[in-house]
Order: structure tokens, then C-alpha cells, then sequence
């Protein structure tokens, strides 16, 4: 992480423009609730979904996440202050909401919110991003699917909004813990777009699509069901869930897999100034997993997961030969790619898994352009809602 300092004038314009992003997704929660929720519930959530985004969106900014290292400076007690603010926050929530904070998995909260940071506080100042890392990491996400709260936190309470305070604050946490106190860099957070990638955000989009369509076409995984009448409730219901993709899913999912594995990946992977060992178990490990998981589905294809990771591999073992990016950028592209599709595993649907791992290095390969998660989160976004813009069902 850029550990240059910056004028105080210029963070605070930082963090001004994070809370403007925050705000503008408070105003979408008002436009996407409106009549739909009761106004209690929405009042109470704004002032949450300013404070968290515009927290996430402050602290993917480099400048200002290395200021905010700066002042941590290896200090237990420093380090704690944001986990246990969130945890109230949680708690506060949860408990204005009606429920019961402590109950389900509230007890571990404390112990799963502290997980990065005191993690970053036991490395070595000095220790560079590692497989230790990206292992940690890991640890902190594999209970995220499985975490209930007996206390409700979705913003606003009883789902109606896009989002729950409980994700977006594991995913703050996330990037305080590996972004900031560990300071891996690249993360790309901050909102800062240009018209060139913004261009090839549209035809990376455009081009999947045909290909879902030409492959959902030829094995009946897509087909055509028409759109509802427009009504204003309906047009209301498409921006919800339109939203719920854009921050719920896509935002939570690409700056898991791009912005902190992929990015680690490819930063360990260059400095080991190897990529055929990572390439090589990756394709083991990943092309056996896509095999294993094809055989538990049913219908046929069931080949077709693990030939679209050796493809991706492929792919990946010629870009790597010929040089033109960082050393290990293609090798992390093609193992979290596929990493990615193979996580979908629980759909249930051989050909929607393949999908996903060639939508996997759509994303990564986005973000190999820009450096910023803008672009792979909009796509992702695209992806998602087409089905619901081009009035087509998936048959899974």
C-alpha cells in the first residue's frame, strides 16, 4: 500500500468522496424502498448504510488506509477500535430491530470480527503478503455463508432493502485487516472511473452474454419467458433487485475474490519469481475439485467444469509465456477464476457452474485492466441482472 503521506486537506477530500458514494446509495435505498417499506424502518437503516459504505469506500482509498495504518502502528488497543465500533454497531442494530443480538452466532461475532486485525498485529512489521495471508484470509471467510444472527440487520430490517449490515461489515473488516494493517496493496476500491474501461466493461459484458446465450440456448439452460407488464411496482422491484445484485453480491463477491485473493495471489506468486508451481497445483487441485463436482451433479455435461478450468489454465500458461503483464497476474487469474465458478457448486447446475468459471476470468481479467474494482462489480452486476432485463428464466 502506498505509504506516501497526504496533506490532511487532501484525505479529508478522500473520505468526502467516499461518503458521497455512501450517500448515494442511501438515496437508491429511499427510491428502491419507497412505499414499500415502512419509513421507520428505512430511516433507521440510512444513517447505517452511509456510515458502513462510506467506511468500506474511505478505507479502500490508499492514502487513506495508510494514514490509517500509520496511526495503528502495531498497537493492540488501536487496532481494536474499529471491530469493536462495528460490533456495536451490530449489536445496536439488531437489538433497535427487535431481535436478540446474542443469540445464534452473536457470541462468535467478537471473536470472528477481531480475526484479521489481530492476525495483521501478529505478522512481523516487515513480513510481506504471503500464503500465511491469503490462508487467514480464507479462515476469516469460510464461516461468513453459514453465520446467522438471531437478530435481524438487513438494511432496512426485513429484507426489503439490498443489503445486510452484518455482510458489509465482514467485508469492512476484510479489507481492514489485509488491506489496511497489512497493507496489501492494489485492492481498488476507491471510485474513480474513465470512459476506456467503462468501454471495455460494456463489451466484456456483451460478449459473455452472447456466449450464455449461444451455450443456455443449446442445452436448454435459458429460455425465453417474456416480461411482465410495466407497472410502477414492477419497475420498483427491478431496482431493488438490481441494487441487492450490485452491493449484495457483486461488491461483496469481487472484493473478496479480486481485490484481496486474486491481488494476493498474484503479489506472492511475483515475488516467489515462479508462476509454473502455483500454475501446476492450482490446475491439479482445481481441474480434480471441477471434476469431483461434476460427478455430484446430476443431468449430463458433467466433464464440461472441469474442461473449462483446464481451458482457463491453458489460457493462462500461454499469457504467462508471454509475458506483457506482471509475473503471476494470468496464474491468479485462472486459479481464483476458477476457484469462483467452482464456489457455485451449490446451484446445482453443471452448465451454470461452467459459466461461472468463465465469468470468474471475465472479472479478473477486468480487473487486470483497470486496477479498481468498479469495472468487474459492474459487469458482474450486467451478468446478473440479464436474465431479468432480456426476459429469459434459467432452468437449473
Amino acid at each position: 500500500m502506498n505509504g506516501g503521506r497526504d496533506p490532511g486537506g487532501r484525505l479529508v477530500a478522500r473520505v468526502g468522496r467516499a461518503l458521497l458514494v455512501a450517500a448515494a446509495i442511501a438515496c437508491a435505498l429511499v427510491v428502491a424502498t419507497w412505499g414499500r417499506v415502512a419509513p421507520a424502518g428505512v430511516a433507521a437503516a440510512l444513517p447505517v448504510v452511509v456510515l458502513l459504505y462510506g467506511l468500506l469506500f474511505a478505507l479502500g482509498d490508499e492514502a487513506v488506509g495508510g494514514a490509517v495504518r500509520r496511526w495503528v502502528a502495531g498497537r493492540l488497543g488501536a487496532a481494536s477500535l474499529l471491530p469493536a465500533a462495528l460490533l456495536l454497531l451490530l449489536y445496536g442494530y439488531g437489538l433497535a430491530g427487535g431481535g436478540a443480538p446474542l443469540g445464534g452466532g452473536g457470541l462468535l461475532l467478537p471473536t470472528l470480527l477481531l480475526w484479521p486485525a489481530l492476525f495483521a498485529l501478529g505478522r512481523p512489521a516487515t513480513a510481506e503478503i504471503d500464503t500465511l495471508d491469503l490462508a487467514a484470509l480464507l479462515l476469516f471467510i469460510a464461516p461468513l455463508p453459514s453465520l446467522r444472527l438471531a437478530a435481524d440487520t438487513e438494511l432496512p430490517w426485513g429484507g426489503g432493502g439490498f443489503d445486510s449490515a452484518t455482510r458489509v461489515v465482514m467485508l469492512t473488516l476484510a479489507l481492514y485487516g489485509f488491506g489496511v494493517l497489512r497493507g496489501l496493496s492494489g485492492v481498488g476500491v476507491a471510485v474513480r472511473p474513465t470512459w476506456r474501461h467503462l468501454a471495455t466493461t460494456l463489451w466484456v459484458w456483451l460478449a459473455f452474454l452472447a456466449l450464455c446465450l449461444v451455450v443456455g440456448l443449446a442445452t436448454g439452460f435459458v429460455t425465453y419467458v417474456g416480461h411482465p407488464a410495466p407497472t410502477w411496482a414492477g419497475v420498483q422491484h427491478g431496482c431493488q433487485k438490481s441494487l441487492r445484485i450490485l452491493l449484495h453480491t457483486a461488491l461483496f463477491e469481487e472484493l473478496l475474490f479480486r481485490g484481496l485473493l486474486q491481488n494476493g495471489v498474484a503479489q506472492v506468486v511475483h515475488r516467489a519469481g515462479r508462476w509454473r508451481p502455483a500454475w501446476g497445483w492450482g490446475l491439479l487441485l482445481l481441474a480434480g475439485g471441477a471434476a469431483i463436482g461434476g460427478h455430484t451433479l446430476t443431468g449430463g455435461y458433467r466433464w464440461l467444469p472441469a474442461a473449462m478450468v483446464v481451458l482457463l489454465f491453458a489460457a493462462a500458461h500461454r499469457l504467462e509465456r508471454r509475458g506483457g503483464a506482471p509475473l503471476g497476474d494470468y496464474t491468479a487469474l485462472a486459479i481464483t477464476g476458477s476457484a469462483f465458478g467452482l464456489v457455485h457448486l451449490h446451484a446445482g447446475s453443471i452448465v451454470f457452474v461452467s459459466l461461472a468459471i468463465v465469468a470468474g476470468w471475465a472479472y479478473g481479467y477486468l480487473y487486470l485492466r483497470s486496477r479498481q474494482l468498479l469495472y468487474p462489480v459492474l459487469v458482474h452486476t450486467l451478468i446478473n441482472s440479464s436474465p431479468m432485463l432480456l426476459g429469459v428464466a434459467l432452468v437449473k
